[in-house]
């Protein structure tokens, strides 16, 4: 096998001998049949680049995100009503209420999340699996 390398990055792959069928400038370099395209190559090895974690998802419905939280923690919509009406301070109790019950979606990073996450004692592994059960949610 022979790996064509272009910034240390095997982007072309052949089984047979470059020699003398591509244009000089193509750097062509043996290889294990273990090599893929996208593999670094350092000058001697090639290595598998880190796999891309696959990012939060971070918006839903509020439907969505309501039939979650029951699905998986037993909250219901009565208990955020009850949990919004217990914040002291007057204002960032109507903006709870109104970004929960105003809002078109659910975003996983917006102040009135995290308060609410706070509120309902919601670690951020149970923000990521709310957020990634809620756009599986059909209603």
């Amino acid at each position: 096998m022979w790996a064509r390398i272009e910034n240390n990055i095997a982007v072309e792959l052949s089984d047979l001998d470059p020699e003398g069928r591509y244009h000089p400038s193509l750097i062509w370099v043996p290889c294990a049949t273990t090599v893929r395209q996208g593999d670094l190559y350092d000058g001697s090895v090639f290595l598998s680049p880190e796999p891309e974690s696959t990012p939060a998802l971070s918006a839903c419905t509020p439907a969505q995100g309501l039939v979650a939280l029951f699905a998986l923690k037993g909250i219901t919509e009565e208990s955020i009503l009850a949990v919004i009406e217990s914040i002291p301070n007057e204002l960032q109790r109507y903006t709870a209420r109104i970004g929960y019950q105003r809002a078109t979606n659910w975003e996983r990073n917006s102040p009135t999340m995290q308060i609410m996450a706070q509120l309902l004692q919601l670690t951020d592994s149970d923000l990521d699996e709310l957020f990634a059960y809620a756009v599986g949610v059909a209603v």
